[in-house]
């Protein structure tokens, strides 16, 4: 799902929206971070995200008017003072994930994705609910939990005729080993409902943002400038 789509489902908010939708507002810091040092690259730091900002509060916001649905797109270029459609494209009205690094070494930085030690995994959120039991908050799409037909809302009551608590699940989970068959019981809308979940093995991504160890004096300045490091000051590690 766009940015852009999930902006204009907002108001078509579903009982089902934590499996089918995503967060406009985590996407659109993102977008807002790639699109300020997009601005600042291009100007050389002459311009950035607030000058757009300051733009759209002149020409709308200080009149009392809404701006129109290209409005945004029009306030970054004629602040920018070049063409964003394709930025705009690829980040706020595509489906494709965001390249980070592509926006992001510009101010001498990267985006590096590292796989963490395998760990058992079934794809289910879930929260404390009646009588202290674990309630499934969310199902993960094309996970173990979404081929045993877990729904959002069950409550958990055993695993392999185990009794289950909201703190116990998670140890009562790890007893058992990946691909193994686990019998699950459950109360769904007053009913009892046995099911079978076969977990598999899960390696958690961790991102993180570093700094070129030889960045460029325009990568600096650039950077410096994003964070609001001013010339000069000292910087920690």
């Amino acid at each position: 799902m766009s940015a852009e789509e999930a902006s204009w489902n907002a108001w078509l908010r579903s009982d089902n929206a934590e499996n089918n939708t995503i967060s406009y507002y985590t996407k659109g810091e993102l977008i807002g971070l790639l699109l300020d040092i997009e601005i600042r690259a291009r100007t050389k730091n002459r311009k950035s995200l607030d000058d757009v900002l300051r733009y759209l509060m002149e020409n709308y916001a200080n009149k009392g008017i809404g701006f129109p649905e290209n409005g945004f797109l029009e306030a970054i270029e004629t602040v920018a003072g070049s063409d964003f459609h394709e930025f705009y494209d690829s980040l706020a009205q595509s489906h494709r994930e965001l390249d980070y690094n592509r926006y992001v070494r510009q101010a001498g930085l990267s985006v590096d994705v590292q796989l963490q030690p395998g760990t058992i995994y079934v794809g289910v959120e879930f929260e404390s609910g009646e009588a202290g039991l674990p309630r499934v908050r969310r199902v993960t799409p094309n996970s173990p939990a979404e081929r045993a037909h877990l729904n959002p809302g069950d409550l958990l009551l055993a695993m392999n005729d185990e009794r289950l608590t909201y703190e116990n699940f998670r140890s009562r989970l790890h007893s058992h080993a990946i691909g193994e068959t686990i019998k699950l019981t459950v109360m769904r809308d007053q009913r009892l409902v046995s099911l079978n979940i076969v977990p598999v093995e899960f390696q958690e991504e961790r991102w993180q943002l570093n700094e070129s160890l030889r960045p460029t004096p325009e990568q600096l300045q650039l950077k410096n400038a994003w964070l609001g490091i001013k010339e000069g000051a000292p910087q920690g590690k």
